[in-house]
């Protein structure tokens, strides 16, 4: 379920490649996602691998100078296959 978050700032929508870790795994396994629309603090992804609420990951991608920390803060599970996530980078 999408809970409402109160946003401090202004999305963008864009559309470019993202690559992520899971916090505990390292970097042995790296996973593609794409992100909808991003902020200095945020971001919401499409992905097809599993992601959990909670959940912290590492995000690599030319948006951000380096490896950026993110909590996964709700997911959306559309169809069999693909997860919106919101995440939080600040």
């Amino acid at each position: 379920m999408i809970q409402a978050l109160k946003r401090q700032e202004q999305r963008e929508a864009l559309s470019r490649a993202v690559f992520y870790y899971h916090e505990e795994e390292g970097h042995d396994e790296r996973y593609f996602a794409v992100t909808v629309n991003t902020s200095k603090c945020g971001a919401c992804i499409f992905t097809d691998r599993p992601i959990e609420e909670g959940e912290v990951i590492l995000v690599e991608s030319g948006l951000w100078t380096s490896v950026r920390s993110a909590k996964i803060v709700w997911t959306n599970r559309l169809g069999d296959s693909l997860i919106e996530a919101g995440l939080s980078l600040c």
